[in-house]
């Protein structure tokens, strides 16, 4: 389980799509490109949760909201 600290708070945002290079994301908070953000993916099974940090590669914003494309690191 992931918690939040400093370096790394908790941001709530929705998952567009995901591949195995990364994942886009929309939310209500903008990202800054080039940030690096701890993610905890769900995998569906009794609330589990892989954390992955993403480096944030592209934002747009669409209207109220934010759309953003992040690139999984190694």
């Amino acid at each position: 389980t992931s918690h939040p600290s400093a370096d790394f708070p908790e941001r709530m945002a929705r998952g567009i799509d995901i591949s195995t290079g990364g994942v886009g994301l929309e939310a209500d908070e903008e990202l800054r490109q080039g940030e690096v953000v701890k993610l905890s993916v769900p995998l569906g099974v009794a609330g589990t949760k892989i954390p992955v940090f993403a480096e944030v590669r592209w934002v747009q914003a669409r209207g109220d909201s934010y759309r953003m494309g992040l690139q999984f690191l190694s």
